[in-house]
C-alpha cells in the first residue's frame, strides 16, 4: 500500500476498531446487566461507542473514495495467509454450524414445555445451520483453488451466494428478536451483518469479473466489515479470556465465527494490489 493517504485511513480503521473494541469490554465489565444484555449505567458510553465505530466506518469510505483514482485487482492464487484464512474460517463457520443446531434444538425442546413454537424464529436459526455448513464445503473449494490444485472455485458460479445466504437468514434471525439500540450487541450485531451481506455480494461480483478488478465498494464493506466485527466480537471473547463469562448475556450468534470474518475481510482487502492510475 505505497499511497499513503490510503496507509493513514487504513490504518485509522485499524486504531478507531480496536478502541471501540477496548471501550465496549470496559462497558461489559463494568455497566453491562448480564441478564438482559442492557447497559445499566453511565449510558453516554454507548453513544461514544457507536460514534467510535461510525467514525472507523467513515475511515473505511474514505479509503473506498482514494481508492477510485486507481486500478486495482487480487490474485488468490498461491497466498498462504489467505489460504490459511480461508481454512481457519472453514473450521469456524463449522463451528456456527453446531452451534446453530444446538440453538435449535435447546428452542424446540424449551417450546414443547410452553406447547408452542414461533416458526418464524426457528426456520432462520435452522436455515442459517445449514447455510453454515454449506458455507464450510465452499470455503474449503476457496481454499483448495488458492493452494493451486485443479479446482477453481470461480466455476461454482451459484455456490458463490451460499455465504450471503448465511447472513440473509442471520438477519432475518435478528430481526425476530427483540431490538433495541441500547442493547449495544443487537445494534452492532445488526451493523455487522449488513456489511457482511454488503461484503459477500462485492466478493461475488469480484469473481465473476474476468478482469479482476476490485472496486471501491469491495474496500468500503471489507473494512467496515472488520470494523464492526473486531469491536463486539472480541470484546466479549475478552470477556471469556478473562473469566467474566458469567457476566455476558446469552447470544444466538459466534463470536469466533464473526471475529474470524472481519479479519479475513481485511486480509482481503491486504491481498489488493494497484496496477495503475485510473487516468494512466
Amino acid at each position: 500500500m505505497k499511497n499513503k493517504p490510503m496507509f493513514f485511513s487504513f490504518f485509522a480503521v485499524i486504531i478507531t476498531a480496536i478502541a471501540a473494541c477496548f471501550l465496549r469490554f470496559f462497558q461489559l465489565i463494568r455497566f453491562t446487566d448480564s441478564q438482559m444484555g442492557f447497559v445499566i449505567g453511565y449510558n453516554k458510553l454507548t453513544y461514544i461507542i457507536y460514534g467510535v465505530i461510525a467514525l472507523s466506518i467513515a475511515f473505511a469510505f474514505v479509503y473506498s473514495l482514494l481508492a477510485r483514482r486507481y486500478v486495482r485487482k487480487i490474485n488468490f492464487i498461491g497466498n498462504k495467509l489467505i489460504y490459511a484464512t480461508l481454512i481457519i474460517l472453514s473450521a469456524s463457520f463449522f463451528f456456527d454450524f453446531v452451534h446453530q443446531v444446538y440453538n435449535c434444538q435447546n428452542y424446540i425442546l424449551s417450546s414443547d414445555k410452553q406447547s408452542y413454537i414461533e416458526y418464524n424464529y426457528l426456520f432462520p436459526m435452522a436455515f442459517q445451520a445449514l447455510f453454515a455448513l454449506l458455507t464450510c464445503f465452499y470455503l474449503i473449494i476457496c481454499a483448495k483453488s488458492v493452494r493451486g490444485t485443479m479446482i477453481d472455485f470461480k466455476n461454482f458460479k451459484f455456490f458463490h451466494l451460499v455465504p450471503l445466504a448465511w447472513g440473509f437468514c442471520r438477519l432475518l434471525a435478528i430481526m425476530t428478536e427483540i431490538f433495541d439500540i441500547e442493547s449495544v450487541e443487537s445494534f452492532l450485531e445488526f451493523v455487522f451483518v449488513v456489511f457482511y451481506c454488503g461484503f459477500t455480494l462485492c466478493c461475488a461480483s469480484s469473481v465473476d469479473d474476468e478482469n479482476k478488478l476490485i472496486k471501491p465498494s469491495f474496500s468500503f464493506f471489507a473494512l467496515g466489515l472488520f470494523a464492526c466485527a473486531f469491536s463486539f466480537s472480541l470484546a466479549r471473547i475478552l470477556m471469556i479470556i478473562s473469566g467474566e463469562f458469567a457476566k455476558l448475556n446469552q447470544v444466538s450468534f459466534s463470536s469466533v465465527t464473526y471475529l474470524l470474518i472481519g479479519f479475513f475481510a481485511v486480509m482481503c482487502e491486504l491481498a489488493v494490489y494497484i496496477t495503475k492510475k485510473v487516468s494512466e
